[in-house]
């Protein structure tokens, strides 16, 4: 089987391409966009990142709270429990019910997009 030469800055189809030369370029251009968008890794903005970290030395460090850290760590690309993002914003912090006992955090004013606690 002999390789082809493909141009993807011109794809369109000419009278000398074949149909099956143009649906195979067509497939590998929207099989490389489907796995970028696996690739997309939304980092969560510093200040929430840092006013949730406090919140969770507030609480103690529960171990309810799973995947949340002291140090490092990204709630929006990292799926902390309770929280929901909207881009790399913090929009939502939702963990009544896990028992937890404590203070809130000074950061939390920082929050600039939460809409739920």
């Amino acid at each position: 089987m002999a390789l082809k030469r493909v141009s993807l800055c011109s794809f369109y189809l000419t009278p000398s391409s074949s149909f099956s030369d143009s649906v195979r370029v067509l497939v590998l251009l929207v099989s490389l966009f489907s796995a970028s968008l696996l690739l997309v890794h939304c980092t969560t903005d510093a200040s929430d990142v840092q006013a949730i970290q406090v919140l969770y030395t507030s609480l103690g460090s529960p171990s309810q709270l799973t995947n949340w850290k002291t140090d490092g760590g990204d709630p929006c690309g990292e799926s902390w429990k309770g929280i929901t993002c909207q881009g790399s914003a913090v929009v939502s912090i939702q963990i009544s019910g896990l028992r937890l006992s404590g203070t809130m955090g000074y950061l939390l004013s920082n929050l600039l997009s939460l809409r739920t606690l």
